[in-house]
């Protein structure tokens, strides 16, 4: 798995415990905000670098067993 993968996966887990711990009086609003906007743009950055890269593959095979 490489290094943008895991940065990805780590963007998600972010914005999915940042409600969890504002809500549990660990984080204030103002961190919840940055730490959701953090992870999500970061997010879009690298997914986007990875996520559609094994379907080309597929559809090439698929069309040479025809």
């Amino acid at each position: 798995m490489s290094i943008v993968k895991i940065i990805s996966y780590l963007c998600l887990l972010v914005v999915l415990l940042a409600p969890i711990l504002f809500f549990a009086d660990v984080l204030t609003d103002s961190q919840m905000r940055i730490a959701l906007l953090g992870g999500t743009v970061v997010w879009f950055a690298t997914a986007s670098t990875w996520i559609n890269k094994g379907d080309n593959d597929s559809e090439i095979e698929t069309e040479s067993a025809i």
